[in-house]
């Protein structure tokens, strides 16, 4: 497992103008929204933001892991040579989400000096790597059912738009109609949301619990839909067509 991290990692280094181009797109693609509120709201929605960045990095880097491997020419031979998928998987996993809050910790570093600065950064630096873990396993699950329904990875950036807005992304979820904020409170990222906006520790754990617990359970539910969609395509012999 080691190895393969080791491999997407160095990928990554070798193609430097595309990590660049990742690390400055993010602040342009973010900065719109933190400097259209108020200045008292600027701190809040960077927070909001970061944390749906996580889940936007998994969607793509995760959720659109066998798509990569497709275009890269190696789809195939995760078929055909002994390679143990889990371990490939898992790698592929940990390098999205290593990228993802080195990329958000810059994010932090670029708008303070453009004086946004977050107060408990400490807390919410934590934060950001437990809301990173579970948008992994939202990732897991959303490559799941993009393996079981095909064409669901053509609406991929929709899919991510939805889970934002309704997590309360750019806003708080208390502005929300009722109906709304009822759907809100299905989505794990609206909890590491609401705890990365509050300004000490003093929640309950459980309010921590219980979406790193939900995220888990669908992590394993998606990794049981990969498992059976890989033995099908192995069986059928079909992996040119998917």
């Amino acid at each position: 497992m080691l190895n393969h991290l080791k491999k997407f990692l160095k990928v990554d280094l070798r193609y430097k103008w595309l990590l660049i181009n990742l690390v400055f797109g993010t602040f342009f693609m973010i900065a719109p929204y933190i400097y259209m509120v108020s200045p008292d709201q600027q701190v809040l929605t960077l927070k909001g933001m970061l944390c749906w960045f996580g889940l936007n990095q998994a969607f793509f880097g995760i959720g659109g892991f066998m798509e990569e491997e497709r275009m890269d020419g190696t789809f195939t031979n995760l078929f055909l040579y002994p390679v143990q998928f889990r371990q490939y998987f898992i790698a592929k996993a940990l390098q999205i989400g290593i990228e993802s809050y080195l990329i958000s910790l810059l994010q932090i570093f670029f708008f303070s000096l453009c004086n946004v600065h977050i107060p408990d950064l400490l807390h919410f630096i934590v934060i950001l790597l437990i809301n990173d873990i579970i948008t992994a396993n939202m990732g897991i699950l959303f490559l799941g059912f993009t393996l079981k329904f095909r064409k669901l990875g053509s609406v991929n950036a929709l899919v991510q738009q939805i889970i934002g807005f309704f997590s309360g992304y750019s806003t708080d979820i208390k502005r929300y109609p009722q109906i709304i904020q009822f759907v809100s409170y299905v989505i794990p990222l609206t909890y590491t949301i609401s705890l990365a906006r509050n300004n000490t520790f003093t929640i309950h754990p459980l309010w921590l619990l219980i979406p790193a617990i939900l995220s888990f359970a669908f992590a394993l539910f998606g990794y049981a839909i990969i498992q059976n969609d890989i033995s099908t395509l192995r069986k059928r012999g079909d992996t040119e067509q998917w």
